[in-house]
């Protein structure tokens, strides 16, 4: 996905500056993943987020930032496919991360989640709304499609910590 359309239906990218670098945060599908990886919680479940505290359970706390930093980039000379890195590792950031900067860092990356989940689409309130909104009923089939999946695909990325992305 392009920088624009990103913008757009995620809104401003929500950055923080952590040992002189300049990082993002973003929560799409493989972010999402690598931190129910990492924890076993599932960042769709809005009472998961209630367990990224920095006092109170530093472990989902760093795996949420570590795991939102993640970029997808371009194929280079080592990767010949699209990956995903982090401006650090895991083992890299955590002692760059202390009281003089937590909050900056918490404040970013829970913008950033809020930006990026799913949001509750409201209801039509009237007929005549639901009339607009509803689908147009759909030409009868002559066949139901089947798809064939031949399995997931395998990529990853892994630090010194052995943890995957």
């Amino acid at each position: 996905m392009n920088d624009i359309l990103s913008q757009e239906i995620t809104g401003k990218a929500d950055r923080i500056v952590i040992a002189g670098r300049v990082c993002t945060f973003s929560y799409p599908m493989h972010n999402t993943i690598l931190y129910k990886q990492l924890t076993g919680e599932s960042l769709f479940n809005v009472e998961s987020w209630n367990k990224i505290s920095f006092e109170e359970n530093y472990k989902c706390w760093m795996a949420c930032v570590w795991a939102g930093m993640h970029e997808q980039l371009p194929p280079d000379a080592e990767h010949p496919e699209p990956y995903w890195k982090a401006p650090f590792s895991f083992a890299e950031l955590e002692p760059l991360i202390d009281m003089s900067n937590a909050p900056d860092v918490h404040l970013a990356m829970f913008a950033s989640l809020t930006r990026w989940m799913p949001k509750k689409k409201k209801p039509a309130s009237t007929a005549e709304e639901q009339k607009k909104t509803a689908p147009a009923s759909a030409p009868e089939a002559t066949a139901t499609p089947t798809l064939e999946c031949s399995g997931p695909a395998s990529a990853s990325i892994s630090d010194s910590t052995g943890f995957s992305s």
